[in-house]
This record gives C-alpha cells, structure tokens and sequence, in this order.
C-alpha cells in the first residue's frame, strides 16, 4: 500500500509540473500574439494549428521490471 501511496504522490507532481508547463506556453503564446499585434496592427487568428502533431503525444506509465 505505501508503494502505491509513493506512485500515486510523483504522478499527482508530475499532473502540477505538467499544467504548470502548460500556463508557461499560454504566456508566451499571449506575449507572441501582443507583440504580433504591435508591430503588424493585426489581431492574430483565433484558432491556430499545430503542424507538428504535438497534441497527440502520449507516454507510458506502466511499471517497467527493473529485475
């Protein structure tokens, strides 16, 4: 039961760092879309797409044997 408490605790952090990454990427996408508008006078597009197929990342998370 405590290994299990021990994994569900680095994946509840692994959740914050991951949403904190994510408030770091709306910041800067908010700073290029102000500087866009500041130096063109246009209002970026509303929707934008990733080219590079980020949104579809995904990883494994079940327990590897380390014997």
């Amino acid at each position: 039961m405590t290994e299990d408490h021990a994994h569900v605790v680095g994946f509840v952090h692994l959740l914050c760092c991951a949403k904190n990454i994510e408030r770091v990427g709306d910041h800067a996408t908010n700073i290029a879309e102000a500087a866009y508008l500041a130096t063109t006078g246009v209002l970026p597009a509303d929707e934008r797409v990733a080219h590079d197929g980020s949104g579809t990342t995904t990883i494994d998370i079940r327990p590897h044997d380390h014997s």
